[in-house]
């Protein structure tokens, strides 16, 4: 394979890997997820509302409170119920928790979901942990194993779980697969790379960046990338630390 047919078919891998983060991430800045409670008294119901400003427009959504103790490794999920009584939105949800003991701090966030699209707040790294513990990250929408296009490379290419999390510096991401393998390339002419892409909605511009794992002699290397919509091209623009552990990628 020429360098030109090998960049060019970078170039498309690209935008096939980073056009599913359109669509989550192109709106405005107006916060999406809202959420507030009552105060929090041990042996009465504490109340939790959520704010979900539907702008995917997804029928049959289900929004969920994600919560624990800062010292927990592990997040509780409880569905929340749409309010059909004063004082209410029409997207306001809630739900209601006994606490039996006095927590530490508590920490929660919401998502909402229909099939597969994902809105999701996430848990903050707050000490900028590399990689960050499997429970500070919010969970993306589980893929099934098994369903890659025939004549895929391998199993490492089942893309299966992913995750994400983020501090005031920094943003993180997991992924798991079918096989916990991470290969680069096979032979000499095929190569494997492994990215999240996603867009500065602050900005106009027509760019996506993308933190990318991936090692090609002479041409692409772990790093920040930056991918034009217009023409495709593709550059790097800084370095990201990288890691595999327990058979996850973490970048």
């Amino acid at each position: 394979m020429s360098d030109k047919i090998l960049i060019s078919t970078i170039k498309i891998l690209f935008i096939f890997s980073l056009i599913s983060m359109l669509v989550t991430n192109s709106f405005s800045q107006e916060s999406i997820l809202n959420g507030t409670s009552s105060a929090g008294v041990v042996g009465a119901p504490v109340k939790f509302n959520c704010d979900y400003n539907d702008v995917l427009g997804m029928p049959g959504v289900e929004v969920m409170m994600h919560y624990g103790n800062q010292a927990d490794t592990v997040f509780n999920d409880i569905p929340m119920t749409l309010m059909d009584e004063d004082p209410y939105y029409s997207f306001t949800y809630e739900t209601d928790i006994l606490f039996q003991n006095t927590l530490d701090i508590l920490c929660y966030y919401f998502s909402a979901r229909e099939e597969s699209l994902l809105v999701t707040q996430s848990p903050f790294n707050a000490d900028d942990i590399f990689p960050p513990p499997t429970y500070s990250y919010a969970d993306m929408i589980e893929d099934p194993e098994g369903d890659t296009l025939p004549g895929t490379g391998g199993g490492w290419l089942d893309i299966t779980r992913s995750g994400i999390t983020y501090s005031d510096s920094r943003i993180y991401a997991y992924m798991s697969n079918a096989t916990g393998e991470w290969p680069t390339s096979q032979g000499y002419d095929t190569y494997f790379f492994y990215c999240l892409g996603f867009i500065d909605t602050s900005s106009t511009n027509v760019w996506f960046f993308s933190m990318v794992y991936v090692d090609i002699p002479f041409i692409a290397s772990p790093g920040l990338y930056k991918l034009s919509l217009i023409d495709t091209s593709f550059y790097r623009i800084g370095d990201i630390d990288y890691d595999i552990s327990d058979s996850n990628l973490h970048m």
